[in-house]
């Protein structure tokens, strides 16, 4: 009688931790997305919704598909990418020597920009001097 008494106070202990587990969990699950989501400036209560119903899965996914943290909360603010253009090189064929290219200077019919005898385009304005 004492020992299935025993049992039985063991099997509730174990079952009552059980219990108590799978309501705390989802609870604290729902707790935690619903602030967290907050923070981030997300829909708070559709995710809460969404780790209620589905559960674990539900928060898997909202964990990878959450935002980034709000600047207010330690966030870092989205960077800003300034656009970048390419500069002006100048390209200039490789035949003659470098003697043959600086003895002979041109100069640009647009702009007057001073280049190698050898340039088929001006590198200053981009006109094109074989047939201008």
């Amino acid at each position: 009688m004492i020992l299935q008494m025993e049992f039985f106070f063991v099997f509730f202990l174990i079952f009552f931790i059980i219990f108590l587990l799978a309501c705390c969990i989802p609870i604290i699950m729902c707790v935690w997305v619903y602030g967290d989501a907050k923070k981030r400036g997300m829909d708070e209560a559709i995710w809460l919704i969404i780790v209620l119903f589905t559960g674990i899965l539900g928060l898997i996914i909202y964990l990878i598909v959450r935002d980034p943290l709000l600047p207010e909360f330690g966030g870092t603010p989205a960077a800003v990418s300034t656009p970048t253009y390419p500069t002006q090189t100048s390209v200039q064929p490789q035949y003659g020597t470098q003697q043959q290219k600086a003895s002979n200077p041109i100069f640009c019919p647009t702009c007057g920009a001073k280049m190698e005898s050898t340039a088929k385009f001006c590198n200053h304005c981009g006109q094109n001097l074989e047939h201008g």
